[in-house]
């Protein structure tokens, strides 16, 4: 794997600001701010990463990758400074979101949480870091920021109209799956599966590892082995043809950090940086 940009827990200093200003936003630009879940599910899976925000230095260039790699559409939040919301299959998905320093670059992903305060508590008191203490964000629901205690950063959320729900099948656009990578396996394990729950298994003749809870898989674990890599928690989307995707990225600007690899699962794998540093991957799946 190629050298990767460093992923900074100075990152969730980005969505931290955007919290803090959609909490005085007028009250007609609070609307804007959708529920996660339209209409309400009332249902919450704990555990699960339900939405990601990039933080960049760049939102409109950012924004216009996205579109024109994956067909996510944009749509800026009035009165929220250097905020969009990205839609992909007629549904909300995520935001871009302005860093507060250049080399704040990142996607953070909001984990779904029983008690948002509880939780920020608990990190405290177990050896991470609470980046911004709970807020109540309009229409949303409750939410903070924190790092794990080897950096990773990640958001809790919970929302005020559910969560979304589980699915045998995700589309071209759609969130696969997501993976941290840590510099401690044992320790990420341990710390997670006291705040979510989660369970942790190997898999692949021990190869590669997951965490789930209740049975059902929620996010991969990879220890960390390459130079200049701080431990993040990395998203992947679904992709229908990837060689025609990574075409995209070149042309737009980004670069592939790893080149398509077939053993992952019953897709192929690949993993790009876009023109700002946001860090994803793309995923093409077989059968699922």
């Amino acid at each position: 794997m190629k050298r990767s940009p460093l992923m900074s827990p100075g990152l969730g200093a980005g969505v931290a600001a955007f919290l803090l200003a959609a909490t005085v936003a007028p009250s007609l630009e609070a609307q804007t701010v959708a529920p996660l879940v339209v209409p309400s599910s009332k249902t919450h899976h704990v555990g699960k990463f339900v939405w990601f925000d990039l933080v960049t230095s760049n939102v409109e260039a950012a924004a216009s990758f996205y579109s024109q790699v994956l067909g996510w559409q944009f749509r800026r939040v009035w009165g929220i400074r250097d905020y969009v919301v990205l839609r992909a299959n007629g549904r909300q998905i995520g935001g871009i979101t302005a860093a507060e320093r250049p080399d704040e670059v990142g996607w953070i992903g909001s984990l779904s949480v029983g008690n948002v305060d509880k939780a920020a508590e608990w990190v405290e008191q177990n050896g991470g870091r609470v980046l911004q203490a709970p807020v109540d964000l309009p229409n949303r629901g409750r939410m903070a920021v924190f790092a794990d205690p080897q950096g990773a950063v990640f958001a809790a959320l919970r929302s005020q109209s559910g969560d979304p729900p589980d699915v045998a099948t995700t589309r071209p656009g759609d969130w696969a799956w997501v993976e941290l990578w840590t510099t401690d396996l044992e320790g990420a394990h341990d710390f997670y599966r006291r705040l979510v729950g989660y369970q942790y298994a190997a898999v692949r003749g021990g190869s590669y590892h997951v965490f789930g809870r209740q049975d059902v898989p929620r996010a991969g674990v990879v220890e960390i082995q390459w130079k200049g890599v701080e431990p993040n928690w990395l998203p992947y989307v679904r992709v229908r043809d990837l060689a025609v995707i990574l075409r995209r990225v070149k042309a737009g600007g980004g670069d592939v950090l790893q080149e398509p690899r077939d053993d992952f699962g019953d897709g192929r794998l690949a993993l790009i940086v876009d023109p700002t540093g946001g860090v994803i991957a793309l995923w093409e799946g077989g059968s699922k």
